[in-house]
């Protein structure tokens, strides 16, 4: 049985908590969605192109650190 559930979806159920949150509500909206797998596919691109481990390395904590601030930018948008 497939379920469609984002791996965000399932932490909050897990977690328990409330889908109200402006946060949650922000990462349905379709611009979030668009603007976050935009940016990663091109962190992924970037890369692919400079294979070294110390740069795969920084890439990923900094597109996880960018993550949380466009997750942060909804909830100031809704202000």
């Amino acid at each position: 049985m497939l379920n469609n559930e984002s791996l965000l979806d399932k932490a909050i159920r897990a977690l328990k908590l409330p889908q109200s949150a402006e946060a949650y509500r922000w990462t349905q909206t379709a611009i979030y969605r668009k603007k976050l797998k935009r940016f990663w596919v091109i962190g992924g691109v970037s890369k692919l192109s400079f294979p070294r481990p110390a740069y795969i390395i920084f890439a990923e904590f900094y597109l996880t650190y960018l993550s949380f601030a466009f997750l942060e930018e909804g909830n100031e948008e809704q202000h």
